[in-house]
């Protein structure tokens, strides 16, 4: 999955973001160096969020569902 954080167009403080997010270890760069980034699956602050999503759009094995 690709994420694009970010946009040159706008002001310094949305530039910053991507830095923030990424030393909280929620997305990671594609490539060294470049602007593009993806969401990491290992456990950060969104992991709850993301599996809750999963399992509501029916995405999780059935091992890992709150209802069975």
């Amino acid at each position: 999955m690709l994420l694009i954080v970010g946009n040159r167009s706008v002001g310094s403080r949305n530039r910053k973001r991507p830095r923030l997010v990424l030393d909280r270890g929620v997305i990671e760069p594609v490539a060294e160096g470049k602007k593009s980034y993806r969401l990491r699956l290992a456990p950060s602050e969104l992991t709850p969020l993301l599996v809750r999503e999963l399992d509501r759009l029916g995405f999780l094995p059935r091992i890992l569902r709150d209802s069975q």
